[in-house]
Formats: C-alpha cells, sequence, structure tokens
C-alpha cells in the first residue's frame, strides 16, 4: 500500500556562516556589483541610495588640460581682444590689474598698487565710499581727443578683486549729441525771428490794416510760416541722417522726382516773380537712396536760389547723367555767394549763411550732409551773373541721352 507523503514548501538554503574578521554586507554588495553593476543602480524599496556630493567632484575646468600660465595668458588674450578697456581693483581703490585697451584709452598704462584717483582725477580724492557710488551710476571722462564711459560693477565675494571698471569709447556718440544740440540752438535761434514776424504782423493786422497790406499782408505771413515749417523739417531730417542704413537705400527715378519738386515749388516762384527752368534727359536716371531726403536736400537748393534771385530773374534747374555720376545744377542770377572764388569751387558754406534774405545755414547744412550720405558731392561755382550749385550722387544705371529743355513758367 502506498502511503500518502504530505507536501511541503521548498526549504529556504541556510546562508552561509561568515568567517570571523569579514564584513558579510560589504563582501556580498562587492559581489553583486562584479556580477550585475546595472543592479546596483536600481532603486530597492525601503533602501536609502546615496547621493552624490557636488563638492567632493573636482570642478571641470573650462581651458582643459592647460596648465596655469597657459590660463592666465588666454585670459588675458580674452581681455585685451574686447573693444572695451577693463581695469581690477581692490577694496581701497588700487589697481591690480588692467587690459592692454584700458592702458589705450587712458593714454598711460596703469600699473598694479596705484590709486584709482591718480588714472581719474574727476573723481573725489577723499570720499572712496563716494567715488564708488559715484562709478556706480556711470562717469563720462575726457582723455584727450576721446570720450570715454566709466562703470564700475562691484564682484561679491571677489576676494582680492572688490570691483571691476569698463572703459567705453563714445567718441562719436558724443560728436554727434554735440552736433545734434548745436543744430538744436540753430534751429531754435532761427525760429524766434519769423515767428516774432508773424506775431508782429498780426498786431498790425488789427491796429493799422493799411500798413499790414504794406509790409506784405497775408503773404508775407504765409511765407514766414513756409520758412518756419522748412527749418523744422531740415532738422528733423538732419536728425534722421545719422541713422540711416544701406537696407534704407532704394532705387528711384532722380528725373521724375525733380520734374514734381519743380511743379510743385512753381507757385512760390511765380509769387515771387521768378522763371523756374529745368532741362532734363527725356529718359528716367536713376540713383540709389533715400527719396524724401534727396528731394528735400533738392528743394533747399531751389529755395535759396529763389530767395536770393531779384524779382524777374530765372532760375534754371539742369539734370545730367554721365560717367555713373548723376548732377543736379541749380543756377541762379543773384550777383554771387560771399568767399566763393571767381574761378574756382567752393565747399565750405559756413559764410554763405547770410545771402539770402531769410537766411539758409541750416539748409545747407542739410544737402551736405544728404549728398555725403549718399557718397556724392557739392560744391558752388560762379556763373559770371550768380551762383551755380552742383549736387553730385552716383547712378545706379546711366542710360547717356541729349539735355532737352523744359521751361515751367
Amino acid at each position: 500500500m502506498i502511503s500518502r507523503r504530505t507536501r511541503h514548501a521548498p526549504a529556504e538554503p541556510r546562508p552561509r556562516r561568515a568567517k570571523a574578521g569579514t564584513n558579510t554586507n560589504a563582501s556580498s554588495a562587492g559581489r553583486r556589483q562584479l556580477r550585475c553593476p546595472e543592479e546596483n543602480q536600481r532603486a530597492v524599496p525601503g533602501r536609502r541610495q546615496p547621493t552624490e556630493n557636488p563638492a567632493a567632484k573636482p570642478p571641470e575646468n573650462p581651458f582643459g588640460k592647460q596648465s596655469a600660465v597657459a590660463e592666465n595668458a588666454l585670459f588675458r588674450d580674452m581681455l585685451d581682444s574686447q573693444p572695451w578697456g577693463t581695469i581690477a581693483i581692490d577694496a581701497s581703490a588700487r589697481v591690480i590689474a588692467a587690459s592692454a585697451q584700458a592702458a589705450r584709452m587712458l593714454g598711460m598704462l596703469p600699473v598694479a598698487g596705484q590709486a584709482l584717483h591718480d588714472l581719474l582725477p574727476q573723481l573725489p580724492a577723499q570720499c572712496l565710499h563716494d567715488a564708488f557710488s559715484l562709478l556706480g551710476q556711470g562717469l563720462e571722462v575726457e582723455r584727450e581727443s576721446m570720450c570715454l564711459w566709466v562703470k564700475l560693477c562691484a564682484v561679491p565675494e571677489g576676494g582680492t578683486v572688490a570691483a571691476t571698471l569698463s572703459l567705453i569709447d563714445i567718441t562719436l556718440l558724443r560728436r554727434d549729441i554735440d552736433q545734434r544740440m548745436s543744430s538744436l540752438r540753430f534751429l531754435s535761434h532761427d525760429l524766434r525771428s519769423p515767428q516774432n514776424s508773424i506775431l508782429a504782423l498780426a498786431q498790425l493786422h488789427d491796429l493799422d490794416h493799411d500798413a499790414f497790406c504794406a509790409c506784405g499782408g497775408m503773404g508775407r505771413i504765409a511765407e514766414l510760416a513756409r520758412y518756419s515749417l522748412a527749418l523744422s523739417e531740415d532738422f528733423i531730417i538732419s536728425s534722421l541722417v545719422g541713422t540711416m542704413q544701406r537696407p534704407d537705400f532704394l532705387r528711384f527715378d532722380l528725373h521724375e522726382t525733380v520734374r514734381q519738386l519743380i511743379v510743385q515749388q512753381e507757385v512760390a516762384a511765380a509769387a515771387r516773380g521768378i522763371d523756374l527752368r529745368l532741362q532734363a534727359p527725356p529718359g528716367g536716371v536713376w540713383v540709389r537712396g533715400v527719396r524724401v531726403f534727396v528731394a528735400r536736400a533738392v528743394q533747399n537748393l531751389v529755395d535759396n536760389a529763389v530767395n536770393a534771385s531779384p524779382q524777374g530773374a530765372a532760375v534754371s534747374i539742369v539734370l545730367r547723367a554721365m560717367d555713373d555720376m548723376a548732377d543736379i545744377e541749380v543756377c541762379d542770377s543773384a550777383g554771387g555767394l560771399p568767399g566763393l572764388p571767381p574761378r574756382g569751387r567752393l565747399r565750405d558754406f559756413a559764410q554763405g549763411t547770410s545771402r539770402a534774405r531769410l537766411g539758409f545755414g541750416l539748409g545747407l547744412k542739410v544737402t551736405t550732409q544728404v549728398v555725403q550720405m549718399h557718397g556724392g558731392d557739392l560744391f558752388a561755382e560762379s556763373n559770371g551773373r550768380g551762383t551755380t550749385f552742383t549736387m553730385r550722387i552716383p547712378c545706379s544705371d546711366t542710360t547717356p541721352a541729349p539735355v532737352e529743355a523744359m521751361a515751367h513758367a
């Protein structure tokens, strides 16, 4: 008879007895790591995983395996290649190190231990806190022919280096600001005269109508108002000329631009008894630039000629295209320009601002700026009866053609 035996779960193997003096956990962990390294990285429930200590890892060297000397040389080259100068100072405002650009801008070589006040005499020498506060806001410093902007940046917990000074060359920016301020003063001065005349004529209109008509009446007021508007427009264009970039230059027909301008100027010229005559080739004269600026420059030349010419005279505008250049000649019969040699050319018009009855200093200044912006030239010559202003700018497409006279009465 076969006896029935009760089934039991298989018995677990007994753990091996560790030898004396050995760490069971360490040896088993080592064997597990050797058998399966991936298992050692898995998270085991209930077991605290070891965390990495960032401080225990050595920091990565951004310069690779270069030595400290090579690192310093590379850092020095990096500072010297920057367009601004850099000076490192300590807490007592003494120089620690300076870049080559800083030495060039200051016109002297800063040495270690030199007081900052020796480099920048504009700083208060007695109070370091005031000097640091002033430099923290930024300070404009003039050094010979350069204008520098000096800015301090504190180094938090920098150790030996307490702060760094950045020296930026703002000579061109300062020059542009000074020119704009000069133009503003010029504009304010020139606007005061026509505005006062308009106010005086308005009062005269209420008090003595006959005297008002004798002084030119409403026509004179309109003329003064147009002059004031032209001055304002010239100032705006003068301010924008420096901001124009090559992508703003577009191709346009200079012939059509001048023709439209003359049509607009005919009414004002006829009111003064001036005959405007345009001579231009029958085809287009194509140039590349800012059309509204070029039109304004030509208008200034025409306005000056009309205002300076006596009643009944003629003003000729001649457009030519030759040798990849477009010439616009404005000829008047006003008797000549002060400072203009009989057989020479005048390019400096600073002395000619008193010729026109209402003045044209700002107009010629704007015209000169526009021409220079387009890579051209502006000069004046004597024509025997008066002056011929020539405005020359490069063509984008030149097609020689005979000059055809077109009179505009």
